[in-house]
């Protein structure tokens, strides 16, 4: 090229003032010749030198996605059909995450976070990218009806589209700015086998197959994406029992969805545990009255209608489970329950609850994959029934034992009654405990605890020489059944309202005030309810059922016989009655724990007494009975407050001193 003919091209371009540089072509220079001149500088050139303004994805989506026709929701994203995804798609963007897991129920915009998380990528650091799947059929109608389409639909990424006709297929899609999107599937090793990717995104992960001898489909993607330094693997999937769970559950940082309650405020995690499911309710009942199934709030007891629930869910968020205190997670998960969505109803729920105690295997499946997003375990039992039994002692039931320095009654309350247990507490390290008696109680109205009254305040526990003994302590289930009314009764006695906690917590028992019942009525003077870590007072109690009956730190039970049972058995050795404490070792052994060390109920088992004797526990170790002394073990009594300072104007039965009198 001459130096004339490349001075008139100069001459054709925009005005723009360039100095000489040294880096300019030798022609460029000549034709120069020291003169400085005006360049204009392309429009497709200018819009390659610029960097986009930074933005998060879930701003992207919201700026610049239409979502197609074949969506739910067809027109330009919004946020408020996405809640539950935006803080998923975010973390993405954050430079020190490398991976990103997303554990889900059906319908939590998974596809369509790991869609605005490809966009945000093309549109801030570019970079090749794979789409796997779990078959070719699923490949074909993403590329096809989901992620090209998302490209076109968008003016921010359509600007990228190549003018060649092959460059954006069913088999790849190639940008005008260096970035390839290759879709792959499970099924085919050479779909993966050589292309090399920045970003990975591994849609329905649990549904994938491995071929022959071939690694998991999650080495697999991270095989193909380890030798780049900057790149980012996405996984997400409803859970069935092969990686998304385990995986989510394993990253340093994991979040789950939850819910606010509109009468406390708290961001609470809900469970299966706290739907209202009135006894006697039957499927067919449901069909045909759905709302007579509610929620009862983990925090407060209030209890939410369908209505309630939905608030509670449109105004809840991500509660960090794992990894709070650190700063900057290399890998994030997300396990998102359906309790907090809209779909399935709370009818709905609590109809496969119904089925999956009945027994029916696909419910329990459908119930762990398809409503608390977690695999599903095989029951199993920790503990057998007979290993309960051998912790029982000589003494009839009602006896307390010579040893005992103080009584505790403890409650799990239900719709129509009272699981309850009296228990004699020794002072010292090994807290050894004596069972008195255990049983149920009826209560015919909401507000009827007469019979818990009865157990506190006129029921005589005596050793066998007569000394006479007092409940000193006392706590109550207040969540799932009749909150308002367990507030009130804990209020006039004193006795200790319990929730208890399903995820493990920072401390064993946590205090929080409440000034309301749950229907809105002021408390006066207000409540302080214990929440109490389940998982780790029952680890607790596994290891206490471990000590022989006659070692220090047993749990004890009582013979299973009344004094009479017990008189007769020793008149006729031929006498053979059932043991009562039979049922009590069966609600024992109604739990298990899974792989991660939480408890889990067996569906369709009664765990009541289970729960009380972790109540037990809770109360005990909180008021510190293992840091008391004996009385015997004393040298000098201190001074004993009067009544009214030590139990804070509690009734007479209220007493912290101890239970002889």
């Amino acid at each position: 090229m001459s130096a004339n003919s490349t001075a008139q091209q100069i001459a054709l371009i925009e005005p723009r003032r360039l100095p000489l540089r040294p880096w300019l072509p030798a022609s460029w220079r000549a034709a120069i010749a020291g003169r400085e001149i005006e360049l204009r500088i392309p429009a497709s050139v200018r819009r390659r030198c610029l960097r986009p303004k930074f933005i998060l994805p879930s701003e992207f989506s919201e700026n610049y996605r239409r979502m197609p026709s074949i969506d739910a929701h067809p027109g330009p994203w919004r946020r408020e059909f996405a809640q539950q995804s935006i803080k998923v798609m975010d973390t993405w963007a954050m430079p020190w995450v490398k991976e990103v897991w997303f554990c889900g129920v059906d319908q939590m915009s998974k596809t369509n976070a790991m869609l605005s998380c490809l966009g945000w990528s093309i549109r801030h650091k570019p970079g090749n990218a794979f789409y796997m799947v779990p078959d070719k059929e699923t490949s074909d109608r993403v590329m096809g009806e989901k992620l090209n389409q998302m490209i076109i639909g968008s003016p921010e990424l359509a600007k990228h589209i190549s003018h060649r006709a092959d460059d954006m297929t069913l088999t790849m899609t190639r940008l005008t700015n260096g970035v390839t999107i290759l879709p792959a599937w499970s099924g085919s090793k050479t779909s993966t086998a050589v292309f090399s990717a920045l970003y990975t995104f591994t849609d329905e992960l649990d549904k994938m197959t491995m071929v022959g001898k071939e690694a998991s489909p999650v080495d697999r993607i991270r095989k193909r994406s380890k030798i780049k330094r900057f790149g980012k693997n996405f996984f997400a999937s409803t859970p069935a029992d092969m990686w998304i769970y385990d995986g989510t559950m394993a990253c340093v940082q994991v979040w789950t969805l939850g819910a606010r309650c509109a009468d406390c405020g708290e961001l609470i995690v809900m469970d299966e545990d706290h739907i209202v499911i009135p006894e006697g309710t039957t499927v067919a009942n449901l069909k045909t009255d759905p709302s007579q199934v509610e929620y009862s709030c983990n925090a407060c007891g209030a209890l939410w209608d369908e209505a309630a629930r939905l608030s509670a869910g449109e105004n809840g968020g991500w509660i960090c489970i794992k990894g709070g205190d650190i700063a900057k997670p290399s890998d994030v998960g997300f396990l998102g329950s359906a309790f907090p969505l809209p779909e399935p109803s709370l009818a709905s729920i609590a109809t496969t609850i119904l089925r999956a105690r009945a027994g029916d295997g696909s419910a329990k499946i459908d119930l762990a994959h398809g409503i608390k997003a977690i695999n599903y375990v095989e029951e199993h039992k920790d503990r057998k029934e007979d290993v309960i039994l051998r912790l029982c002692d000589e003494r009839p039931a009602g006896e307390v034992h010579i040893e005992t320095d103080i009584l505790t009654l403890v409650a799990d309350t239900q719709d129509k009654g009272f699981w309850y247990e009296v228990r004699g507490w020794r002072f010292g390290s090994d807290l050894k405990s004596w069972q008195i008696r255990y049983g149920f109680v009826p209560s015919d109205r909401p507000d009827d605890f007469s019979a818990l009254d009865h157990l506190l305040y006129n029921e005589k526990y005596l050793d066998h020489k007569g000394l006479e003994y007092k409940i000193s302590y006392g706590m109550i289930d207040a969540l799932g059944h009749r909150t308002a009314e367990v507030y009130a009764w804990c209020k006039k006695t004193g006795v200790f309202p319990a929730m208890g906690a399903k995820s493990r917590k920072v401390r064993p028992v946590t205090i929080s005030r409440t000034e309301v019942y749950p229907n809105g009525k002021p408390i006066p003077g207000g409540l302080n309810r214990y929440s109490l870590d389940t998982h780790y007072h029952k680890d607790l109690l596994h290891n206490k059922l471990k000590v022989d009956a006659t070692d220090p730190g047993a749990w004890v039970l009582h013979s299973g016989y009344d004094r009479e049972q017990l008189n007769l058995m020793q008149r006729d050795p031929e006498v053979k009655l059932v043991n009562g404490n039979k049922t009590y070792a069966k609600q024992f052994c109604a739990e298990y724990r899974d792989d991660r060390g939480l408890w889990q109920c067996g569906d369709g088992v009664d765990n009541h007494m289970w729960d009380v004797g972790q109540m037990g526990i809770a109360l005990a170790y909180f008021l510190k009975f293992n840091e008391m002394r004996r009385e015997e073990d004393q040298q000098e009594e201190p001074p004993q407050p009067s009544r009214q300072q030590s139990t804070g104007g509690k009734p007479a039965w209220f007493n912290n001193r101890g239970g002889r009198r």
